[in-house]
């Protein structure tokens, strides 16, 4: 019975390699940083506005044209940061 970490390509799998001197080395590399986008209030913000929205329906159409208003513009705001983000 194969586990997993006796199956070959699995990630938990460790390969081994003999170097020229005759010492063993690891295979496995050391992974890159992954990118962390910055911190940004803006879902926060869309979270404000689809309550607002919401609370309107119950209450009155000016608040619910405020947090639609709010909800769109911080999501664009938040769409174009993870796009500036990304072009880093």
């Amino acid at each position: 019975m194969m586990t997993a970490a006796s199956k070959p390509g699995s990630d938990t799998a460790r390969e081994v390699q003999s170097s020229a001197d005759g010492r063993l080395q690891s295979a496995w590399t050391v992974p890159r940083p992954e990118r962390i986008p910055p911190a940004t209030v803006a879902p926060a913000a869309v979270a404000l506005g689809l309550t607002l929205l919401a609370l309107g329906v119950l209450t009155s159409p000016i608040l619910s044209v405020v947090g639609a208003m709010l909800a769109c513009g911080a999501a664009v705001r938040w769409i174009k940061e993870m796009h500036d983000a990304a072009e880093r």
